[in-house]
């Protein structure tokens, strides 16, 4: 899976959904690789998106947005693609 860091040099890991099957499929595995409902929920055509369950609430995913995954925050969070590319940059594992 690709990692990317923050310029304060915060490592996560991070997929963008794309609103194709395959990249259902690739959200799903990142996820742990079932359809969990107490980590996500697909809204009724998964290609629009979904929810992430958060300790803040669900968060909703929709295309170009990637959902992270930090160590620091105990779990996973929704990024918009924009806010994405300005924070992070992507590492060589």
């Amino acid at each position: 899976m690709p990692k990317y860091k923050t310029k304060l040099s915060v490592v996560i890991e991070a997929v963008q959904f794309l609103g194709t099957g395959d990249s259902c499929a690739e959200v799903n595995a990142f996820l742990g690789g079932q359809h969990d409902p107490n980590i996500a929920t697909w809204k009724d055509c998964t290609y629009d998106g979904g929810f992430i369950k958060t300790k803040n609430g669900d968060e909703e995913f929709s295309p170009s947005d990637y959902i992270i995954k930090n160590n620091h925050i105990d779990g996973f969070r929704v990024c918009k693609q924009g806010t994405f590319q300005t924070v992070y940059e992507k590492i060589n594992d």
